[in-house]
């Protein structure tokens, strides 16, 4: 049951990520990316109640005149522990009216793995652009910590980030949308500004606020190097390099106490995957049995229920 249900769901990527047909009226107008480009940003501050420093680099580069791609990497410290990822961007763009391509990265922090793979749209209107990712994530907890049982479950889910952005100037851009991440609806907004003493450095903030009181406010500096070329922001955004974007981890990983005495690692409570926890203990008077349709699944149940 659960490889069919995996099957179909990489299958909906699949669908989402497929080349969209553009009608002739949308002929390219210009190249997808205008040159070898690079950006490179650091910001600090708070993610959900935790402390955090974040160094962002991306590098994109044209593949012929239609397309581009990008590559992005991350490094930084959040809450004590090491936080990194990586990303890809495969697109193709007219820089006057569009983008549409595939998009996948990989994050890790405090021994939590997600993995995303989705379709990537921009639509250029004027000053105003929509924008985001459509896909699934996949989150990956670890089965122990310091020897104690996680009770989380892997888990695979739908993800979205939608944002609407205005360039109030070429040089300022406003920005608010929806995100669903982690199972949790989140509302966002940001602003970046170029303020002139330096035309290839632009300040900006970040802030996310959402379900379970989750909230992000980070601030930082970015560069933009493209080889010395004078661009106004709307043109860096349009013409070179994509966004750049971060997955939302689980708030904690839940562990199972051992005994004072025997050090027993127990069973999760409730249904559990019996591979990933393959040799654990039912607490006193329970027992162990296999639930679900392939026997990965188990549960520990009252020696009472026959």
């Amino acid at each position: 049951m659960y490889c069919g249900s995996r099957r179909l769901r990489l299958l909906a990527v699949a669908a989402l990520m497929a080349p969209l047909p553009i009608p002739a009226a949308l002929a390219d107008s210009g190249p997808a990316v205008s040159r070898i480009n690079a950006k490179i940003s650091a910001e600090g501050g708070n993610i959900d109640s935790d402390g955090a420093g974040i160094v962002t680099g991306a590098v994109s580069a044209p593949l012929g005149h239609a397309f581009g791609f990008q590559a992005d990497g991350e490094i930084g410290i959040v809450d004590g522990e090491e936080y990194g990822g990586g990303a890809f961007h495969l697109f193709r763009r007219d820089p006057s009216r569009f983008l549409f391509g595939a998009y996948g990265s990989y994050h890790q922090w405090k021994s939590i793995k997600i993995s995303r793979l989705a379709g990537e749209f921009e639509i250029y209107r004027s000053q105003w652009t929509l924008g985001g990712l459509v896909g699934w994530e996949h989150v990956d907890v670890p089965t122990t910590v310091n020897g104690l049982a996680v009770t989380n479950r892997d888990d695979d889910h739908f993800f979205t980030e939608i944002d609407l952005a205005w360039y109030a100037t070429d040089n300022f851009k406003l920005s608010a949308g929806y995100h669903y991440e982690n199972e949790k609806s989140l509302f966002s907004g940001e602003l970046e500004y170029s303020p002139g003493w330096q035309s290839a450095a632009t300040v900006y903030a970040n802030a996310d606020i959402g379900e379970d009181s989750y909230t992000r406010l980070t601030g930082g500096v970015r560069f933009y190097l493209n080889g010395g070329e004078q661009k106004s922001l709307i043109r860096r955004h349009r013409e070179d390099d994509p966004q750049t974007y971060s997955p939302i981890f689980p708030d904690s990983l839940t562990t199972v106490s051992p005994t004072a005495t025997g050090g027993t690692n127990f069973c999760p409570t409730g249904i559990f995957d019996f591979p990933s926890y393959a040799g654990c203990t039912c607490p006193s008077g329970t027992r162990l049995i296999s639930v679900g349709e392939f026997g990965n699944d188990a549960r520990c149940i009252s020696t009472n229920v026959e």
